[in-house]
């Protein structure tokens, strides 16, 4: 096998010790087993990365940081590693066997212009609704997840190290949205390679998830960042064709959204202004809209 055939593999850490050894449990059991596993300690106070540390298995590194958010542990980790292509799994998340082996298989055999490859993935005790999308190139990632349910995770994401790190890498000191804010990036500077399949589990129930959104203003911030790095994108044109339009619908309703925790915030009236101002009620929109016009205007004591 080829050096460049190596998968690297990253998994931010924060006060997870129950979980971790599951996370790091199922990428060593990978059917794909040429891969190196780092492991970066986003500040924890637990024992989670004295676990880690322990690990016999010469594959896997522990980096200690301090604590910056998740983005800024993928950053660390991504750059510590020297494959062509770097999987990315939160540290309460689970990969099946056989994630890399479909994933990197896929890969090295994916044009230049693919930047990630990624597949469906599941929550136990939990439906997820996906539309039928067949296995390929996604020339419009963002109608795929308005219109199909289909969505990147990052846990079910392997990504091009050398074109992520290119755009700066993941967006650092947020603890909410910071995947959306990359993924627009990518989207906008290479394609998405997608695998309808099951290979990834979301543990939504586990303790201290990596991004708790605890409070409504890393929400706020979190979603506003997206925005922001949206409308620079609108005005500098950095939009392709393509995907201009289902971008722009997705980002209202993360508008709505915003408007929404702005409003449960306490925030009343700026949140109502959002919303009648910037958002444009539409098809994958209206619902929300009126969910958020009505708390603004009959608000829960």
């Amino acid at each position: 096998m080829m050096a460049s055939d190596k998968a690297g593999v990253v998994i931010p850490l924060f006060n997870k010790e129950a979980t971790i050894g599951r996370a790091v449990a199922s990428v060593l059991s990978q059917s794909y087993a040429d891969l190196s596993l780092v492991v970066v300690d986003d500040g924890s106070t637990d024992a989670g990365p004295d676990w880690v540390e322990q690990s016999a298995d010469p594959r896997v590194r522990l980096i200690r940081t301090p604590n910056n958010g998740p983005g800024a542990a993928r950053n660390v980790g991504m750059r510590a590693l020297g494959t062509t292509w770097v999987g990315l799994l939160d540290a309460d998340d689970e990969w099946s066997e056989g994630f890399l082996e479909r994933t990197m298989t896929k890969a090295v055999h994916t044009p230049p212009g693919v930047c990630a490859v990624f597949t469906q993935y599941s929550v136990p005790d939990l439906s997820l609704r996906t539309g039928n999308v067949a296995e390929g190139v996604v020339e419009d990632y963002y109608a795929a997840l308005l219109d199909h349910g289909i969505a990147m995770m990052s846990s079910s994401v392997l990504l091009r190290r050398d074109h992520i790190l290119s755009l700066g890498g993941f967006v650092e000191g947020r603890r909410y949205a910071e995947n959306a804010e990359i993924w627009f990036r990518l989207a906008c500077s290479g394609k998405f390679y997608f695998i309808p399949e099951d290979l990834s589990v979301r543990h939504l129930d586990a303790p201290n998830r990596c991004s708790p959104a605890a409070d409504f203003s890393e929400r706020i911030q979190g979603i506003e960042a997206v925005l922001n790095t949206y409308e620079h994108y609108r005005q500098a044109q950095l939009i392709p064709p393509e995907i201009k339009e289902s971008a722009a619908h997705f980002m209202d309703t993360l508008k709505v959204y915003l408007a929404l925790q702005m409003i449960s915030s306490g925030k009343r009236w700026d949140g109502m202004y959002k919303l009648l101002t910037e958002v444009r009620p539409g098809r994958y929109t209206w619902r929300q809209y009126l969910r958020c016009l009505t708390q603004a205007l009959v608000p829960h004591s």
